[in-house]
Formats: structure tokens, sequence, C-alpha cells
């Protein structure tokens, strides 16, 4: 797993970077490994826009989440298009039945920018 202060030294070209789950098998992420630090280090990095989930999410919501939201980009019109299949995603875990509460879909927020 790289930390926040080895992502500084990458070039990526990457569109868009997710991150579904900052809890790990040794504890939840903090300081600069954190939301905000690994936001910050993979915006330096080089991606224009991060993804990211502020606490757990039940693993039925989660991939409900990301298919919706990877179906969103593929699929997007000219706009503000990682936001919008973000939103779109999030929708859609809403409706989904068992899912409606926010803690399913309201923990996950895009660092970046959002076209």
């Amino acid at each position: 797993m790289l930390e926040a202060w080895e992502l500084l030294s990458l070039n990526t070209n990457a569109d868009l970077v997710i991150c579904p789950d900052l809890e790990w098998p040794f504890g939840t992420l903090q300081g600069a490994d954190g939301v905000t630090g690994l936001s910050w280090a993979w915006l330096v990095a080089g991606a224009p826009a991060v993804v990211v989930s502020r606490w757990p999410v039940t693993a039925p919501a989660r991939e409900v989440l990301l298919a919706g939201l990877h179906r969103g980009l593929a699929a997007a019109a000219p706009g503000p298009r990682r936001a919008q299949a973000l939103r779109a995603a999030m929708l859609q875990v809403m409706h989904t039945p068992g899912q409606e509460a926010p803690i399913h879909w309201a923990g996950f927020m895009m660092v970046g920018d959002p076209d």
C-alpha cells in the first residue's frame, strides 16, 4: 500500500483516482494518510480529481456506487462529467432497496476538478 508521501513523487496521468474505502486491516487512515492527505497527494501527483469515501460504506452500496460511477463516466456528456457521474451513482444507491439511508451513499465526495 502506498502512503501519502510516496504518492507525491508519482507523475500520474489518471483522469480520476477513486479511493472507495480508506479503512485498512490495521485501522482507519488518519493524519497525512487520511482522506485529506491522500486526496491532496493524488492531486499533487497529477490526478485532476479524486473520489474518496469519508467513512466505511457497506460492500453492496459501494459496489452499486462504483459500478454506476464507471458507467456514468463512460457515457458522460460534455460538462462537469465527473461530478455528474458521481451524483448519478449516489442517486442510484439512494434508490436501491435497503441502501436508502445516507450512511450508504453520502460518505463519497469528489476533490478537484468536476469536469
